[in-house]
């Protein structure tokens, strides 16, 4: 079987994306633990650890329920448990026995690079040294001396310490960069803030850097903590601070700017470049000179108790040291820090809030702690209502901000304490006029501790850096309908989606009736209807109740009909051995009678005019490709293609996925995921650029792709390769290329990459160009090189744009063996600009078409326009664990038995649409 695939193709992640949003109704548990100057790394089993001075440690599942692992560094410390001993050269630099913040990072060895300091206190002596373990709690053992600082020594350059010129060497936070190149921001109060590359191998820095590229600070100045995260989604690295001082008194506070480049220049929203910021020549704890740069996200606040309101408020005092992180597989945001109370002395605990990007691409904290909440859309009727309003400043002060009064009215119009305008747009974005500053940010429904309820929030920034927040008082009112749900009138067999939203504090929660009566379980403000019959005609109504009482919605009447021809089961493809009792059959349904007509081969089969073709018994003539014309008075419509193959049969698999599209764009690799199912086999990965320049005159093609591969769950990659030639595998690869059906690569010097991987499980193929910095067209191409069916290759699924012609989105496929298997094969997009995914431009009307070649014609098997018109496709795609669709969206997708052969999934817009999209192939069970 030739399995070459030149196609437009695969960019993604249906393995890797998975949808799982979680519903907030529920109240939340916190288990709570204190690591002072928490960094968060997430393991590979991803479990999150975090660690913090004096060797505090703690690990959670959720970010919200925290086991404490370590609280000090004495004997029987989890991640070392003799560290004086361990860590002696550290220690007797730094003339301490304790520790300052570390930090940990996995490399792609599999070990943990556990970066640790130790300074003396009242000066900057100071030594950072590295340890390592083969687990995220250790224990970790000492490996080298990375840098020392002091007055009491001599710097790293060999002259006395100075601080408007040397670092304090603490506080190392280690990062990748969206080039996978290793970096260590570090430094504190004294010299500033530094950052150096290190060695992705050993986890050192490389040689002749010194202390490395100043970024902020000098001359005591209060600024430390640098942590700095790279976002995929806006291209920027944010490096995130804290200005002030740590205790209860000392009004620290969480600061963020940002950069194109991990090593700056760092600018804040007024772009100040930071590197100019610091203390002047002999000064001390100048916090004048510091404070009014960098964008300010949070410091000291506390939401007083509004009229209406029962119980107190905790507030924060002096939070922050932080880190920051990035979830791949949802888009979230969070921020991790360590706080103290108002009331509570220095008593201090860890604390995680989400954060979201604004529409100027600058994070904006959630004003609670992280619950589990997902950024979902609202309504402006919800929105209206009194806020508890705290506006951080740029100052650092010990003094802690309070929350003052103001209201959103439906008008758009802001009065109370402030005066000003707001708006929603969007699902959720938020955009406020206080005075003559413009804030945007988001409005997000987030659980407050306090009162004990989920309630909107809203968190935005000016273009000074300046962070507002606020928190609706907690007082309850009765529901009233925004939005009441409306007449639809379908076809049976249609999915409808009723949806209906009122307002109320606490949010209400909704019944559905039909006719008056209750509907078991339909409990939402959306309503869907799968599948419907005529009997699901009727007046539909929800009540809306809450703590104030409730409302019922406006009906509406929902008709169905059944339509004049629509085939709800087609023929199968089937392969069995001459003298059996072979049978097709299809089921329509129609307003009057229906009329069938078999054809064979497009020529019609004598007799066979019922809706049951039987071949008794099967005849090796009897071979072939099928359909079945169903006639009634409103018109014909004609079934998919059933192939039959009289034959012995033999087990498929899919054995080949491949994809043309175009990588680099933007800098962001093309993403391809895919599943092996049922253990570990060899799989053959290509990413092909020059060759389709050089042997098939394809233009514009990347110069020098080079792919990495990546277990679903993240980390390091599993395997890599630039040059098919350079990887020790070229003869076994040539030999493999022609074995498989693959096009062969006649130059091992083309720049093509290709190599045979160790495959399990989920897993994605990212591909770009080396080095970075150019795009083009790339085929990626899997190939099942083992000839088995167990362990087999399940899945195969990509993101890229999808455009019209020679951009449509095409996924290549070829099922072996010649038994028909059954597949679940999807086109998505609108159900990408939802909750979790929450993607902009994305395809708005996916079609979906499978195509395949008949008698050397590109002919069209199957092919749908809306997913709700398909038969099965819920039950597949829990079968199969994809992401659910959104309920009455315009996502196509075809449950279909193909015989074996090689096949393209194509995905292009209605009416020359483009966008974002998913394509999608799954074997079914």
């Amino acid at each position: 079987m030739n399995r070459l695939c030149l196609l437009p193709l695969l960019a993604c992640l249906g393995c890797a994306i998975v949808a799982s949003a979680q519903d907030p109704t529920p109240a939340p548990t916190f288990t709570n633990v204190t690591v002072h100057d928490p960094s968060i790394m997430r393991a590979a089993d991803g479990t999150f650890y975090i660690y913090g001075s004096h060797l505090a440690s703690a690990r959670s599942t959720d970010l919200m329920h925290w086991e404490q692992l370590s609280t000090s560094a004495t004997v029987g410390n989890v991640l070392q448990p003799n560290p004086a001993t361990e860590f002696s050269e550290v220690l007797t630099w730094a003339q301490t026995n304790t520790f300052w913040a570390p930090d940990t990072i996995r490399l792609a060895d599999g070990r943990y690079y556990f970066y640790y300091n130790a300074c003396r206190g009242d000066s900057p002596l100071s030594a950072m040294g590295l340890a390592i373990s083969a687990a995220p709690d250790g224990p970790f053992a000492h490996d080298s001396v990375l840098l020392y600082s002091g007055m009491a020594g001599t710097s790293e350059d060999g002259t006395p310490y100075n601080a408007a010129v040397h670092p304090n060497v603490v506080d190392p936070t280690v990062f990748f960069d969206a080039a996978d190149r290793l970096w260590m921001v570090y430094g504190s109060y004294s010299g500033g803030i530094f950052i150096m590359e290190l060695d992705p191998t050993t986890g050192r820095p490389l040689p002749d850097q010194g202390y490395g590229q100043h970024l902020i600070g000098r001359n005591h100045s209060r600024i430390e903590g640098a942590y700095i995260l790279y976002s995929p989604e806006s291209d920027y690295y944010y490096m995130f601070l804290s200005y002030g001082g740590l205790a209860a008194d000392g009004g620290y506070n969480i600061r963020v700017a940002r950069s194109r480049a991990p090593d700056g220049p760092y600018l804040d929203a007024n772009g100040t470049d930071l590197s100019t910021v610091g203390g002047p020549n002999g000064s001390f704890f100048d916090d004048a000179a510091i404070a009014p740069h960098g964008v300010k996200l949070m410091g000291n606040y506390q939401f007083s108790t509004a009229p209406g309101e029962s119980g107190g408020s905790q507030g924060y005092v002096s939070p922050g040291h932080n880190s920051a992180y990035y979830d791949p597989a949802t888009g979230r945001y969070f921020l991790v820090f360590h706080t103290r109370f108002v009331g509570r002395g220095e008593i201090h605990e860890v604390r995680v809030h989400q954060m979201w990007l604004n529409a100027d691409d600058w994070p904006v904290v959630g004003p609670q702690r992280y619950a589990g909440e997902t950024l979902t859309a609202t309504d402006a009727g919800r929105i209206v209502g009194d806020y508890k309003l705290i506006n951080h400043g740029k100052d650092i002060s010990a003094t802690v901000k309070t929350s003052s009064l103001i209201t959103l009215q439906p008008d758009g119009t802001i009065i109370g304490a402030e005066s000003g305008t707001w708006s929603l747009s969007a699902e959720n974005a938020a955009t406020l006029t206080l005075g003559a500053s413009t804030y945007r940010g988001v409005f997000a429904r987030q659980w407050d501790q306090d009162r004990s309820r989920w309630l909107l929030t809203f968190s935005a920034l000016n273009a000074d850096g300046t962070a507002v927040w606020g928190n609706k008082v907690a007082v309850d009112t009765a529901p009233q309908w925004l939005t009441a749900p409306a007449d639809q009138a379908v076809s049976t067999g249609a999915t409808v989606t009723l949806t209906a939203m009122a307002s109320g504090d606490p949010e209400p929660t909704y019944q559905w009736r039909k006719d008056g009566a209750p509907i078991a379980g339909a409990t939402r403000a959306t309503l869907t209807l799968n599948d419907v019959a005529v009997t699901d005609s009727g007046d539909y109504t929800v009540v809306a109740t809450s703590r104030a009482g409730s409302a019922t919605s406006a009906a509406a009447t929902v008709l169905v009909t059944v339509p004049p021809i629509r085939i709800t089961t087609h023929p199968v493809s089937l392969t069995q051995t001459a003298g059996s009792n072979a049978q097709l059959s299809v089921i329509a349904e129609a307003d009057g009678a229906l009329t069938y007509q078999w054809f064979r081969n497009d020529v019609a089969v004598a007799g066979a005019t019922a809706a049951t073709l039987d071949l008794n018994p099967l005849q090796p003539s009897d071979a072939g490709d099928y359909t079945v014309a169903v006639t009634s008075g409103s018109g014909t419509v004609s079934s998919r293609l059933a192939r039959i193959t009289v034959a012995t049969p033999q087990p498929g698999r899919l054995a080949n996925a491949s994809v043309r599209s175009v990588a680099g764009l933007g800098g962001n690799p093309l993403i391809i995921g895919m599943v092996v199912d049922g253990g570990s086999k060899d799989v053959l990965i290509r990413a092909v650029g020059p060759t389709l320049a050089s042997e098939y005159g394809v233009g514009g093609t990347l110069p020098d792709p080079e792919f990495k591969l990546y277990a679903a769950a993240g980390g390091e990659p599993i395997a890599a390769n630039d040059n098919w030639g350079d990887n020790g595998q070229a003869a076994t690869l040539a030999a493999l290329f022609g074995s498989l059906g693959a096009f062969p690569l006649p130059d091992t010097s083309s720049g093509d990459a290709a190599l045979v991987a160790d495959a399990s499980g989920p897993f994605t193929v990212h591909v770009n160009n080396e080095p970075a910095g150019s795009s083009g067209v790339v085929i990626v191409e899997a190939y099942d090189a083992t000839e088995t069916t167990s362990p087999r290759l399940l899945n195969i699924s990509a993101r890229n744009f999808a455009g019209t012609g020679d951009e449509t989105l095409i996924a290549g496929f070829v099922i072996d063996g010649n038994t028909p298997k059954r597949l679940l094969i999807r086109g998505v997009g609108p159900t990408l600009a939802a909750p979790p995914f929450n993607l902009g431009g994305v395809l708005a009307d996916p079609v979906l078409e499978i195509h395949t070649r008949i008698n050397d014609v590109d002919t069209v098997v199957a092919t749908n326009d809306d997913w709700a018109d398909e038969a099965g496709v819920i039950a597949a795609s829990q079968a199969s664990g994809a992401f659910a669709l959104v309920d009455g969206s315009a996502d196509a997708a075809i449950v279909v038995t193909l015989p074996a052969g090689s096949y393209t999934a194509h995905v292009a817009g209605a009416n020359g649409s483009t966008g974002e999209a998913i394509v999608e192939v799954y074997e079914l069970p």
